[in-house]
């Protein structure tokens, strides 16, 4: 009789692993390894998820797109609260955690290298991402409208942010970029709330990366760095020529931009509403557009008299000749 219960306890450990596995549905590719393709394991609230890194001796090596959608619609399992993605997964594909709302916790194996668009958006009680240097690109919103997430580490594998990857990450204080990243896309930091960022000296392309970043008052760059510099918490291009971006979140009501600028980028002042003036000197022979639009507070604009290019009458920026308002200063207009 003994005999018969040790070998039913052992059936029943050597039976566990099948059960865990169970709780996955997945498909085998053609090299023989494992995709996650989703997950039916629990109903209740509260839902930790450990992935495994073999099934049927096979290796797990990616989560497939929408894995974690479910039956939810276009919001993930809503009670999924933990993840642990194992070393043996390289890839985490597009909207794979889509819309998890309760996920609070997702710990991401030292094995993947890639990151599919919208994988983690609109996770809502996400708070803190590690991203490891295994990981060398990050696809277009990958992050998005997270409102929680508050630290985020970028491994030093990462050599592409994508488009909007932490867009509308509103609560986002803490941002550490890796010291390999080459490229950081149009509004990958669209509307966070870091007050400053450090540019390392490895990025050779930013985009719009920083836009409606109403926190923002400093951007550093890397002294290293080919391409950006920065003067006072200001973007400039490397040879300080264009002006780049003037953080919104800055309080000063003044600024004069520096002598040797040749050229203030499109929307490099975008929403600055602590300026109520503006200096524009001698050197300067290009403004883009929009450059000054949505700055409520700006009353005038000062162009240096040996400008050849543009003119100020009255605090309103015109073309040398005065023939062309470049920009009337919005908060003129309720006082003339």
């Amino acid at each position: 009789m003994k005999a018969k219960i040790q070998t039913l306890f052992i059936s029943l450990l050597l039976a566990l692993p099948i059960a865990v596995q169970a709780q996955f549905t997945y498909i085998t590719n053609a090299d023989n390894t494992i995709t996650i393709t989703g997950y039916t394991g629990y109903t209740g609230s509260g839902g930790d998820v450990t992935i495994p890194d073999a099934i049927n001796g096979l290796p797990v090596t990616s989560i497939g797109s929408r894995a974690f959608d479910g039956d939810s619609g276009d919001y993930g399992r809503p009670n999924l609260a933990n993840v642990m993605i194992p070393d043996s997964v390289i890839s985490i594909g597009d909207d794979a955690f889509y819309g998890c709302y309760s996920l609070t916790n997702v710990t991401i194996g030292n094995g993947v290298t890639n990151i599919g668009g919208d994988a983690f958006g609109f996770c809502n009680n996400l708070k803190n991402v590690t991203i490891p240097d295994s990981v060398i690109g990050i696809g277009g919103y990958a992050f998005d409208d997270c409102d929680h997430l508050a630290n985020v580490t970028i491994g030093n594998g990462v050599t592409s942010i994508g488009n909007g990857v932490f867009y509308s990450c509103n609560n986002l204080t803490n941002v550490t970029i890796g010291n390999h990243v080459i490229t950081i896309g149009d509004d990958a930091f669209f509307n966070c709330g870091m007050t400053s960022v450090v540019i390392p000296a490895s990025v050779t392309n930013l985009g719009y990366a920083l836009d409606d970043c109403y926190n923002l008052t400093t951007v550093n760059v890397d002294p290293a760095n080919l391409f950006y510099s920065s003067v006072d918490g200001v973007l400039f291009d490397k040879n300080q020529t264009t002006l780049i971006l003037y953080p919104i979140g800055r309080t000063a009501n003044h600024y004069s931009v520096p002598n040797g600028v040749t050229r203030i980028e499109n929307g490099a002042f975008y929403q600055c509403l602590g300026l109520t003036s503006v200096t524009i000197h001698e050197s300067v022979t290009n403004i883009g557009y929009p450059v000054f639009s949505a700055c409520y507070n700006l009353s005038a604009f000062n162009v240096a008299l040996a400008n050849l290019f543009y003119s100020s009458v009255d605090g309103v920026l015109f073309d040398k000749n005065q023939t062309s308002i470049i920009s009337y200063p919005i908060s003129k207009l309720g006082s003339d």
